[in-house]
């Protein structure tokens, strides 16, 4: 009987696959087809030739795919093979070794109607990535600034980027990346025994120098392309009839133009030794450069500097990452990339499966790290989960806070607070405030806790007395916001644009309670509070006018307290509101932020926000 079940059940599979003609597309339930799993270590033909030692190599991941599905889901076909399989670690380095992409590509089956015929999707957004001897891909590179300046002293890319390395409870690493000061990626899982990068951050000096011979090399080229240039044109001129050059037509113009466009660029040239030269004397020179921009196309050097959050590394290759004595093919870092499609349900199961069950320590073994969980399953459920001993200790031991900006650096982005960084702490009546001058939002570091019955927060805001009556609404806001445990960070950073509602937008589509101030409405200044849940239906909404919050009447103490479900807020000690059913029992608040709404953005000096004193107590 057995038998005759095994060859029915390979009928079965032999029919499905070459008699596509069979197949009823009007009956066919397409997640229920019988999936595939594709080995392919032979390349198509149209690329190059995977080497059997990348294919060998690869052999632990592919094992470690059989264990956890030894046969594909239903629905899926299911593709390993490598990409790209000629790349090199550093394209501009003769010796180094070689990088290549080892995937998992995810398909799903489509049943062509008319055709009755069945076959996977031509193409699809699901795949994983392990990317050998980079900490990037060719479909998932590093976020960076693009220029085209390079090193001098070997041939690199100067890549212009943040990157962070951050580790989960279990000592997994994460790549975090940034190149706009409003937004952090979480940019991969990077494995490798070596606690550097292979991307290493440039000096002051090393960058200067790498400007100043781009620049005198750029135009040194230019001003020999236009003194020809100008000279046809000094040509023409010079033929006119003096009433020609009178008249002042284009040839006229063209030489004009032409002789002012070559003098600046003389100038330009004649500014870049005096700068390297009193550059080089500076005390930093040696320290780890930190810029606003690397600028190609003008010879601009104060933009080889920033203020501390508003500013990015310049990165090379680090030639000493890899040990050139290991066969070229053996990985010596991976970096694993993940791209899910979770609105189909075949890709969606596979995807839930890898999370749960793919063992990230077969990735550390492979290239010489030493297992995290030797006895057990290191998979990516559990990094998400897992708690960080600071945000522990935060979460149990730490019930109060208290925020001020004393001892803070004027005209900076305070240290340990997150959020848009584009305003700065700013001299106010002879104290440090954090000065709201643009519409965003901002928050101290917050580890996750719950906003539940007794929470207060209470602070000193303040305004100039003279502030317009269009100036925007200081708002205080209370959300429910996805928290990245390796990260220690709130997930709101990765797209800010969603978070558009604490300061330009009503659909954020997130859970939140929004309180708004107005120091200048008809009469009086206001409080406004709505609470929103994740569909954007509004469960509250009150206004209460405040007399006494107005105009010149302009410093304050605020405390804002949650009772039940219940908001109370106090002004000045105060009771001026409480209001039922705020707070949605369901729902676990877990961050509060400050922010300016709708403000005019007109660029008027007095239109200012003046933040400072934080307490809270959870």
């Amino acid at each position: 009987m057995r038998k005759i079940k095994t060859l029915h059940t390979v009928l079965v599979v032999f029919f499905f696959y070459k008699g596509a003609a069979q197949v009823n597309c009007n009956t066919l339930d397409i997640n229920k087809v019988p999936g595939k799993w594709v080995w392919a270590s032979a390349a198509p033909s149209y690329q190059d030739p995977i080497p059997s030692s990348q294919w060998k190599f690869g052999e632990p991941i592919r094992k470690e795919m059989h264990r956890i599905m030894p046969v594909a889901l239903d629905g899926l076909y299911a593709t390993n093979s490598i990409a790209y399989p000629k790349g090199k670690a550093f394209w501009y380095s003769p010796s180094n070794p070689a990088a290549y992409e080892n995937y998992l590509m995810l398909k799903k089956y489509e049943c062509l109607k008319g055709y009755n015929e069945l076959k996977p999707e031509a193409v699809t957004g699901c795949w994983v990535y392990f990317a050998v001897n980079q900490m990037d891909g060719v479909k998932f590179p590093l976020p960076a600034a693009a220029n085209e300046v390079k090193y001098h002293d070997y041939e690199s890319n100067i890549r212009i980027t943040n990157i962070e390395m951050k580790t989960d409870a279990a000592g997994n690493k994460i790549i975090y990346a940034q190149y706009r000061p409003e937004e952090i990626i979480k940019h991969c899982y990077f494995f490798s025994a070596r606690k550097d990068l292979p991307w290493r951050k440039l000096t002051n000096k090393e960058l200067f120098t790498s400007y100043k011979i781009y620049h005198e090399k750029r135009l040194i080229e230019q001003i020999a392309r236009h003194e020809k240039i100008v000279a046809d044109y000094e040509k023409v001129y010079n033929s006119l009839t003096a009433a020609e050059k009178q008249k002042g037509d284009y040839r006229t113009q063209q030489y004009e133009t032409g002789k002012a466009y070559l003098k600046n660029l003389q100038l330009e040239k004649e500014k870049i030794i005096p700068w390297y030269t009193a550059a080089l004397k500076q005390a930093n020179i040696n320290e780890t450069a930190y810029v606003k921009k690397v600028n190609s196309y003008n010879f601009i050097p104060g933009e080889l500097e920033a203020t501390d959050g508003n500013g990015y590394n310049a990165w090379v290759d680090n030639l000493d990452f890899f040990d050139k004595t290991k066969p070229k093919d053996q990985p010596q870092c991976i970096a694993l990339y993940i791209r899910r499609q979770d609105e189909e349900l075949p890709k969606k199961n596979f995807m839930d499966i890898f999370h749960s069950q793919f063992n990230l320590d077969v990735l550390a073994t492979l290239v010489g790290e030493e297992a995290k969980k030797p006895n057990g399953i290191n998979n990516l459920n559990a990094s998400s989960a897992g708690i960080k001993a600071e945000t522990k200790t935060n979460k149990n031991n730490v019930s109060a806070y208290s925020y001020s900006f004393k001892k803070s650096k004027l005209n900076q982005f305070p240290a340990g607070w997150n959020g848009m960084k584009n305003i700065t702490v700013q001299q106010y009546e002879n104290n440090n405030w954090l000065a709201l001058t643009k519409d965003g939002y901002w928050y101290p570091q917050q580890f996750n806790t719950e906003i539940k019955d007794n929470f207060n927060l209470s602070f000193d805001v303040s305004w100039n007395k003279d502030i317009a009556y269009n100036s925007g609404l200081f708002t205080v806001s209370f959300s429910e916001i996805p928290y990245d445990n390796a990260g220690e960070r709130y997930k709101m950073d990765d797209n800010q644009n969603q978070y558009w509602s604490f300061y330009d937008s009503y659909v954020g589509k997130f859970n939140r309670v929004m309180i708004w101030f107005d120091p200048y409405w008809n009469g009086g200044g206001t409080l406004e509070v709505y609470s929103y849940d994740k569909n954007e239906a509004i469960g509250v909404r009150k206004r209460i006018t405040l007399p006494d919050f107005y105009l010149t009447k302009n410093s304050h103490q605020l405390k804002i307290q949650r009772k039940g479900n219940s908001l109370l807020v106090f002004i000045n000690d105060k009771k001026e509101a409480a209001i039922e059913n705020v707070f949605i029992p369901s729902v676990k608040y877990n961050l509060y932020a400050f922010s300016r709404y709708k403000g005019n953005n007109s660029g008027n000096k007095n239109d200012v926000f003046y933040l400072t004193n934080i307490e809270t107590s959870y």
